[in-house]
């Protein structure tokens, strides 16, 4: 049976033994403890670990891995705890100057973004169509006529002045297609009348020297530029060559809906009539 004082040496040469261990384990520079002295290798606080008490080793027994940016425990000399063989290495650090052990990684390279795709030009409108015009509500386009005047035996014959219009079976002027008068024009008595002597957009000459052929033609419109509506027309002609008014003749037509030629016989001062609609 052992003595308390042979208990006691054994206890000392342990702790002694368990210090040297420690020592080379982390590479520490210290003093040898006196007798009965109880030393603990990771004793120092956090802030003492990179200096006096624990120095890191040179990869001799696993000195910490960690880096001096590295995110570990330990610092520049980052020293593990007493009796492993490696720190904590942070999980980006770098191994540090001294460090033994492995650093980590930080999971490899973020990704690269891809550059965003180029938007397409926007696309050109297409330009707006034209509203196409109306039409004549006959369907029809246009109306010519030809008429030779001869002379009244008036006192200014051979000269003669006359006109020719449109008007409806009830007597509603609707257009002039020609005049030849001016000075004279009043003494073309049913012409004045009818017309109240409009003579917008007409054909307009003066007084003529001789009896000749006229022809007009009429775009179906009225005296404000509206084309007229289908159905039945009178064409009117009047002639003069006397201050005591002239003679007239009418011919009477329809607007749709069919093309139409109108052929009247001859009168005595009215010859070749001819109206054509189309």
């Amino acid at each position: 049976m052992k003595t308390s004082s042979t208990r006691r040496t054994h206890r000392a040469g342990a702790q002694l033994a368990i210090w040297i261990a420690c020592c080379v384990s982390l590479g520490c520079q210290t003093t040898t403890p006196g007798r009965g002295d109880i030393v603990y290798g990771a004793a120092a606080p956090v802030s003492s670990w990179q200096g006096t008490n624990f120095v890191g080793g040179s990869g001799t027994g696993g000195g910490g891995a960690a880096g001096e940016s590295g995110g570990g425990i330990a610092g520049v000399s980052g020293g593990g705890i007493a009796g492993t063989s490696g720190g904590f290495a942070g999980v980006s650090g770098v191994a540090g100057d001294s460090g033994g052990g492995i650093a980590g990684t930080s999971g490899g390279f973020a990704g690269v973004s891809g550059a965003a795709g180029t938007s397409g030009a926007a696309g050109t409108s297409g330009a707006a169509g034209t509203s196409g015009s109306g039409g004549s509500p006959s369907g029809l386009t246009s109306l010519s006529f030809s008429v030779l005047t001869h002379a009244l035996g008036g006192s200014y014959a051979p000269r003669n002045v006359g006109a020719i219009w449109i008007e409806t079976p009830s007597g509603q002027f609707v257009k002039t297609l020609e005049v030849w008068a001016f000075l004279r024009a009043g003494h073309l008595n049913k012409w004045a009348l009818d017309t109240g002597s409009n003579r917008v957009d007409a054909i307009s000459a003066a007084t003529l020297n001789s009896h000749s052929t006229h022809s007009p033609t009429w775009n179906l419109k009225d005296a404000s530029g509206n084309f007229v509506a289908s159905g039945a027309y009178k064409l009117w002609v009047e002639c003069a060559d006397s201050n005591n008014g002239g003679k007239n003749t009418s011919i009477d037509f329809t607007l749709g809906p069919t093309p139409t030629t109108v052929m009247p016989p001859d009168t005595q001062y009215f010859t070749g009539m001819q109206l054509s609609v189309q």
